[in-house]
């Protein structure tokens, strides 16, 4: 089966390689190299450099107890059990490690909350340990419906997990990552057929066009 189409940037393959990618993004990326093996093989070109670079390195000397502390932390840590369902478990059982973990939590936790006609949204920034001005959300959009149109006053990066959605000429399916960079408005509409599911990350605030934009810019919602 083919790969995907639409891949992250070089640089944010570098970032994610280099353990310098924010804790959003970091998650989007390990959840695509799950669906494509071109990233994974460039990101393990990566870890090779960075391996070799090491072996050169000048061994440095462990603080005194340092092995056992952390031996400890480890044995205080309690089994994973990442596949135990839970009753809010639903479509979510679907998708793909690791979001599935962690929006089962989350929808445990508070669930999905409702963005706008056929788009339901659920929140993954605590969860996937995000903080400042970044937003981890999980997208459920049904067919023929979206996202408002809107711009970025910073970097909205998009996976799709699940069925496919439609910006403007371009088609992004299971795997393929969108980023939405500057102040040229779009709408992807999610495309006939399963729900469409995706990861979205955000640097910036959403501006919106439109009736919803002025609303944004009476409450003062513009970035």
């Amino acid at each position: 089966m083919a790969g995907p189409h639409h891949h992250p940037t070089a640089a944010h393959l570098t970032a994610y390689a280099l353990g310098e990618a924010s804790h959003g993004l970091s998650l989007l990326i390990e959840t695509h190299l799950s669906f494509c093996g071109e990233c994974r093989r460039r990101v393990a070109a990566h870890d090779a450099i960075g391996g070799a670079l090491l072996d050169e390195a000048t061994p440095a000397a462990l603080a005194p107890g340092a092995l056992e502390q952390a031996l400890a932390a480890i044995t205080r840590l309690a089994p994973a059990s990442p596949d135990a369902p839970t009753r809010h478990d639903g479509e979510i059982a679907g998708l793909p490690e690791p979001v599935r973990t962690l929006a089962r939590g989350a929808r445990e936790a508070h669930g999905f909350s409702f963005a706008s006609l056929g788009l339901q949204v659920l929140d993954l920034t605590a969860a996937a340990g995000a903080h400042g001005p970044e937003r981890v959300q999980l997208l459920r959009i049904e067919p023929g419906h979206g996202s408002p149109r809107h711009s970025h006053a910073g970097e909205e990066v998009t996976l799709v997990l699940q069925g496919a959605f439609r910006d403007g000429s371009a088609l992004f399916g299971p795997g393929d990552v969108e980023i939405g960079t500057g102040a040229a408005p779009h709408r992807p509409i999610a495309e006939p057929g399963p729900i469409c599911f995706a990861i979205a990350v955000t640097s910036g605030n959403l501006k919106f066009t439109g009736a919803l934009g002025l609303v944004q810019r009476l409450w003062g919602g513009e970035a």
